[in-house]
């Protein structure tokens, strides 16, 4: 009896050193919600000129221009396109006419929404497509652009010049969030059908005319309106 109780004290005791030694199961990878996630903000919290104060507003119709050597305006001016009348209008209440040969700067912001990681090095990229008054279409895409690691919550600025061809003609500004698709995301589809600037979302993306009236046109208006060609601009009253 006593030689049975020690063996079975043994084997107990071998068992329990033998799972000891096993090797716990790995951590299972992480997934789903812990990859970053990439998408196109509407509104951001920017310096508005017009009341000298930060304010969260609705980016996607502001564009910046410059100017040149003129006491009445600083060198960078906002400008606000109303979809309803198709015009630009500064701080003022004052509106602009684009004329061809002039640039337009369009910033925009990509996120990487609060509760995932880190994303590595995104990039982004930005699609221009202009229409003429005859129907033509051209497409212009931009750079590849990498930014810098980009944690959860925070976002980078991706800004994009216009060159205005011609009169008559209309821009469809899309974007598109690592178009090269080096990051794994939680969410693959938010940064291509989810918000209002991306390539696949076309109803809801930026868009904007050129649509400068003629001399003759021009003489009927009676309030201040201002021509800007390529940084200089000419004041009319």
């Amino acid at each position: 009896m006593k030689q049975s109780s020690a063996f079975a004290l043994l084997l107990a005791l071998f068992l329990t050193v033998s799972q000891g030694c096993i090797e716990p199961e790995p951590d299972p990878p992480i997934t789903g919600s812990e990859d970053p996630d990439l998408y196109w903000l509407d509104y951001q919290n920017v310096y508005n000129p017009c009341t000298g104060q930060y304010q969260y507003l609705n980016i996607s119709r502001f564009f910046w221009v410059y100017n040149l050597n003129n006491p009445n305006y600083p060198p960078q001016v906002l400008l606000y396109y109303d979809d309803q009348s198709g015009l630009f209008t500064d701080c003022l209440g004052f509106i602009w006419f684009i004329l061809p040969g002039s640039q337009l700067i369009s910033n925009r912001y990509m996120g990487n929404k609060p509760g995932g990681s880190t994303a590595r090095t995104p990039s982004a990229r930005a699609h221009i497509t202009v229409r003429d008054g005859g129907g033509q279409t051209t497409e212009e895409t931009g750079d590849l652009v990498t930014f810098n690691d980009l944690p959860p919550g925070q976002t980078a600025t991706l800004p994009t010049t216009i060159t205005i061809g011609q009169n008559n003609t209309t821009y469809l500004m899309e974007y598109s969030a690592d178009p090269i698709s080096a990051i794994a995301e939680s969410n693959e589809s938010n940064n291509v059908s989810s918000d209002g600037f991306s390539r696949s979302d076309q109803p809801s993306s930026v868009s904007f005319s050129i649509n400068v009236p003629s001399e003759l046109e021009l003489a009927k208006i009676k309030t201040r309106y201002i021509l800007y060609r390529n940084g200089q601009i000419e004041i009319r009253n």
